[in-house]
């Protein structure tokens, strides 16, 4: 798998730095090699999936060119140093950065590449991190294309839900209190918690997420009656969880209504699945940490295939109408 790297850089006199390599034709790109499987047997072949692949053995693969050695130096660096080396120095020639800096770094390792049309008919698109690229652009997508919302409108991304919504961008920081009481400033409302929590009771929101689509591969897994279907139209989530509705927002009956009936006006095609079967396993959102604000939420978004894979898939149908839903609540 071709991977990039991506992030920034803050050197220690403040200035930013971003980092790109791997997207571009003629950018190299890194890699993580894995074992041949004549010699897998015991090492990975003998042992559970969640074992086989041990966090510390994805090292990346970044260069085998060790630095010129000076003529008249007698050091004797072993030649793995000498290859750090030089990959040092190359990314101190493009970005003036040292390896000092890399503490106040922030890189990732992605898969490289341009998302693609999968599919003979191409009615899907494949790439990374749709899960959950996908809502943020369906989202951003639908508030530029509102011209006079009727009501304020706020978009929020925010990063850390896979570990849980730690740390203060997530969902679980104040950074959301902060915006609101900013508004408040904004239009001269009485700054107190009152003013901020007759604002919630009042609020509408959707938890953009995408949930699990069929696979018939794995047929085992999901729920047919009640899972989502690839090309069905976006998805309601009205709870998530695990065995059920453990640790789990679960929307109002009469919100829910309330977006259908508004939905079915302007012809959004959804489908309300929950995600695969109730003892298999499940998953969680953010919709539970704003739910304590007293606000209504619901989970809303396209399924997937190959959820949290290099290459997650989406259906074009269920992106469009994940749009088109998110426009319409927007608007009305």
């Amino acid at each position: 798998q071709p991977l990039a790297l991506h992030g920034i850089v803050v050197k220690k006199d403040s200035e930013t730095v971003k980092i790109e390599i791997g997207e571009k034709e003629e950018d190299p790109v890194f890699t993580i090699c894995d074992l041949l499987p004549h010699l897998a047997r015991k090492i990975q072949s003998e042992k559970k999936i969640s074992e086989a692949i041990p966090g510390e053995k994805l090292n990346v693969l970044v260069g085998g060119i060790p630095i010129e050695k000076n003529k008249e130096e007698n050091s004797k660096e072993e030649i793995a140093d000498r290859i750090k080396l030089k990959f040092l120095e190359m990314l101190y020639e493009k970005y003036k950065i040292t390896e000092k800096d890399f503490a106040s770094a922030e890189i990732y390792v992605v898969p490289a590449g341009k998302a693609r049309e999968v599919g003979i008919d191409r009615a899907f698109i494949g790439g990374y991190g749709q899960d959950d690229r996908v809502n943020a652009f369906a989202s951003l997508k639908a508030l530029i294309d509102i011209e006079k919302p009727l009501y304020t409108n706020l978009i929020l991304f925010i990063d850390k839900e896979e570990i849980g919504s730690e740390g203060n961008a997530s969902a679980k920081s104040r950074i959301f209190e902060k915006i609101i009481y900013q508004l408040i400033k904004n239009e001269k409302l009485p700054i107190n918690p009152d003013t901020f929590f007759e604002i919630m009771v009042n609020t509408k929101a959707l938890s953009a997420d995408v949930t699990a689509g069929i696979d018939p591969n794995y047929i085992e897994v999901h729920d047919k009656l009640n899972d989502a279907k690839m090309g069905y139209g976006v998805v309601i989530t009205k709870y998530t969880g695990h065995g059920g509705k453990y640790m789990a927002n679960e929307a109002h009956a009469e919100f829910v209504a309330w977006l259908i009936n508004n939905w079915e006006k302007k012809g959004v095609v959804y489908q309300v699945a929950s995600m695969g079967k109730v003892d298999e396993g499940g998953g969680g959102t953010v919709a539970k940490y704003f739910a304590s604000y007293g606000m209504d939420i619901v989970d809303v978004g396209p399924p997937l295939l190959s959820m949290h894979s290099p290459f997650e898939i989406v259906h074009k149908a269920d992106l469009y109408m994940t749009y088109k839903g998110f426009k319409v609540f927007l608007e009305i």
